[in-house]
């Protein structure tokens, strides 16, 4: 008995944090894909900062964007592997009768 209630209590978590995934897999999968632009940005900085000229009077801060980006990658992933919190649940009553309290009141008339 104990064993099939283990089992199902398994199942039912895994049912529920499923369906809690269900639920934000579209974001999930959009983010995913706004980590990999912000990669292939990196790529595509890296080839403006190769082909710049340092001798120009104006210079583009490639490194602080691509710190930047970094950051806003970093963000994004802690997001995403963030764990579900806990719910919270209110206290079970250990009685499912209200036989205690109907016999205390009728002592009392």
């Amino acid at each position: 008995m104990k064993l099939l209630n283990r089992n199902a209590y398994l199942i039912v978590s895994l049912f529920i944090s499923g369906s809690v995934y269900a639920q934000n897999w579209g974001e999930a999968q959009s983010l995913s894909r706004l980590i990999e632009h912000l990669e292939a940005s990196k790529n595509l900085l890296a080839q403006a900062k190769a082909s710049s000229n340092d001798k120009n009077r104006l210079q583009f801060d490639y490194e602080a964007l691509e710190k930047n980006i970094t950051e806003m990658q970093k963000g994004i992933e802690g997001y995403l592997e963030k764990p579900l919190e806990p719910r919270k649940f209110d206290n079970i009553s250990n009685s499912f009768s209200n036989y205690e309290s109907q016999k205390g009141a009728s002592n009392v008339k």
